[in-house]
C-alpha cells in the first residue's frame, strides 16, 4: 500500500498569469466587454484579470 500526499495550491495567478502571457497588454485599446461568467470559475478569474486589463468589464447575470 502506498501514501499518497496531497497538497492544496491556489494556482489562479498562475494561470492568469499563462493567459496574458499571450497577449501585449501595452496594444490593447481601452475596451468595453460583456462577459457571461454565470458558469464554472469563470467569473471570479475575470474578476482578478480585468484589473491587471485595460477593459471595462459587464457581467452578465442571467
Amino acid at each position: 500500500m502506498s501514501l499518497v500526499e496531497l497538497t492544496k495550491k491556489d494556482i489562479r495567478s498562475d494561470y492568469i498569469s499563462k493567459v496574458l502571457s499571450f497577449v501585449n497588454i501595452d496594444k490593447i485599446n481601452p475596451l468595453k466587454v460583456v462577459f457571461n461568467a454565470g458558469n464554472g470559475c469563470a467569473g471570479p478569474v475575470i474578476d482578478d484579470m480585468q484589473k491587471l486589463l485595460p477593459i471595462d468589464c459587464i457581467k452578465d447575470k442571467q
